[in-house]
This record gives structure tokens, sequence and C-alpha cells, in this order.
């Protein structure tokens, strides 16, 4: 198995070099595909830092709203290939966790998040586009042998905060209601 692996390492290496005219320099220019932190993701380093977060939700469309306040922590990684978020706070009264992590993918055009957390112990994955300043994602999530599709979007950002909301659907993404509502402001 060992053996296969380096064969298909080396047979990999050996096409790239061949196919793309490698002369020892992985840039652009020497025909390798642009590597490191897209300008995409380049732009939002200016909301690393710690925000507080106020937190309103509802559980059904009819429902009313809740509210609670969080904490939260943007910083850029892996050389600022990729942004990442720690929220803590409170959700129905217990203690509320959770990370994600944002990315633009240069080959697809598109962008790309996840988010974990402590209550539901999955992981959702969702994809979008960046439009006059809102950050649109969408996918799909699973809950109690439920599917439905929810849409996050991140606007309103400038250097002493921004806003968010996601938006469920559970006719197939024919009609959305808000669910949540989130407000960042800089912590000082």
């Amino acid at each position: 198995m060992r053996g296969r692996i380096l064969t298909l390492c080396a047979a990999v290496c050996m096409s790239l070099a061949t196919v793309g005219g490698f002369s020892g320099s992985a840039t652009a220019q020497d025909g390798m595909p642009a590597i490191g932190a897209p300008a995409e993701i380049k732009a939002l380093a200016g909301m690393d830092g710690t925000y507080d977060v106020t937190v309103k939700m509802k559980m059904a469309p009819d429902a009313p709203w809740t509210e609670s306040q969080a904490k939260a922590t943007v910083e850029m990684v892996l050389d600022g290939c990729a942004q990442k978020m720690s929220f803590q706070g409170e959700m129905m009264g217990m203690p509320f966790s959770g990370i994600s992590y944002l990315v633009y993918n240069r080959e697809t055009k598109e962008w790309q998040t996840t988010w974990i957390d402590n209550m539901m112990g999955s992981m959702s994955y969702y994809t979008g586009t960046m439009e006059n300043g809102a950050l649109t994602v969408s996918g799909i999530d699973h809950m109690m042998g439920m599917e439905f599709h929810t849409r996050a979007t991140t606007y309103d950002m400038g250097a002493d905060g921004f806003k968010w909301k996601m938006e469920q659907s559970m006719d197939g993404g024919k009609t959305y209601a808000e669910a949540m509502h989130m407000e960042y402001k800089r912590a000082h």
C-alpha cells in the first residue's frame, strides 16, 4: 500500500512538472496554479477581533423571538487562507459554543463555510457568493429526522461590526422564514 501511494505521488509530481513546465518555483507565472490566500478572503482580514453578540432567535416561524448575549472571536488562520470564528454563548438556557471556518475557493469561484457546535455534534456545510457587500451561503441541514434548507447572510460589514441572519425553509427552498439574527459589535 505504501509503495502505491509513493508511486502515485511521484506520478502526480512528474505530470505537473511535465504539463506545467515546472522549474522549481511554485508560482502562477510558472504554469502552476495560484497558491496562498486568495484576494477575496484577504479582504476580510479587517474583521479580525473580538465581538459582543446580541442573538435573537425563534424555534418556529410563528414562535416569539428570544434574545441572549454571546462572544465571538474572528481570526484569519492558515496563513490567511481561512477565517475562523469561535462562538460562545447560551442557547435555550444552556452553554453553547461553536466554530466556523470560511474560505474562498478560487477554483469554483464560491465561498465555502462550515459550522460545528456542541449541541448538534455534526458539521453543516454551505456555499455561496458575495454580492453588493453581503455574503450569502446556503446548504441543506438535518435535525430530528427532518431535512431543511438553510440560508445565512453576513451583511453591513464595517469597522465596528457586522450583522448576520439565518433563514430556513421546510419546503425545499421555495419559501424561507428568518430563524436567527445576530448583531456583532466589536468589543473595546
